[in-house]
């Protein structure tokens, strides 16, 4: 009688296979992951770099909006600049929730990606034109704040963009493409926009982003990075 011998794997090889495959698996997912939350990031930074762009426009050549007097000079502090651009915004954007300079809106902290503490006190402050640095809630989810910066040379500086693109008062535009679920990091889930000459400018649109992945600096200049402009 012919004998028929069953080919198949031993134990160990099977243990081996698996073995190798959860390493390859350790390896590799780590790396999909992180690929699929920049896609997702990139696109939600592009979703909403546009819907600015767009309300803007429409502010600019519809409604007849002048462009300078969203930016007011230190000696007049009759108008909340910040609060008067968001209800601006909210004729071409759906705002969700308000919150003014109170916690609910936006990351009460934000970090740099070091780790350490870039600011803790941009959602419940004023700055120096007692402007409210308010924040908001669009409804994808995002969270938005916005703050007057004083000095054009020092917002170019941070956040590469050169100063002749900008208003001698900058109003700057904190974009937190997750909402309030971490990192809360600037260039991970928080980039920035600014107000200036040339209507909404991306951060890092004259520097490239240089600074954007030294651990040694704020991370500030990420946005045109992102966009990948």
């Amino acid at each position: 009688m012919k004998k028929y011998r069953i080919l198949g794997f031993t134990l160990a090889e099977t243990l081996i296979t698996l073995v190798i495959i959860g390493v390859v698996a350790a390896i590799t997912l780590p790396v999909l992951f992180s690929n699929y939350q920049e896609e997702q990031t990139k696109a939600a930074l592009k979703k909403n770099y546009a819907a600015f762009k767009n309300a803007f426009y429409k502010l600019k050549y519809i409604d007849g909006a002048d462009y300078n007097n969203l930016v007011i000079p230190a000696n007049n502090q009759q108008i909340n600049v910040t609060t008067s651009f968001k209800n601006d915004l909210s004729k071409y954007m759906v705002i969700s929730k308000f919150c003014r300079h109170t916690e609910g809106c936006f990351p009460s902290v934000i970090y740099k990606k070091n780790g350490k503490v870039y600011t803790s006190n941009y959602s419940s402050t004023t700055d120096q034109y007692s402007q409210e640095n308010i924040s908001f809630v669009l409804n994808d989810g995002t969270s938005v704040l916005l703050t007057l910066w004083s000095d054009f040379t020092i917002t170019g500086n941070y956040m590469g963009i050169n100063g002749n693109r900008l208003e001698s008062v900058a109003l700057v535009i904190f974009i937190d493409v997750n909402g309030l679920r971490k990192p809360n990091t600037n260039g991970k889930d928080i980039f920035y926009f600014v107000l200036g000459k040339d209507g909404i400018i991306p951060t890092g649109i004259d520097d490239k982003g240089a600074y954007c992945d030294n651990l040694n600096t704020n991370n500030l200049d990420c946005a045109i990075k992102i966009l990948g402009k």
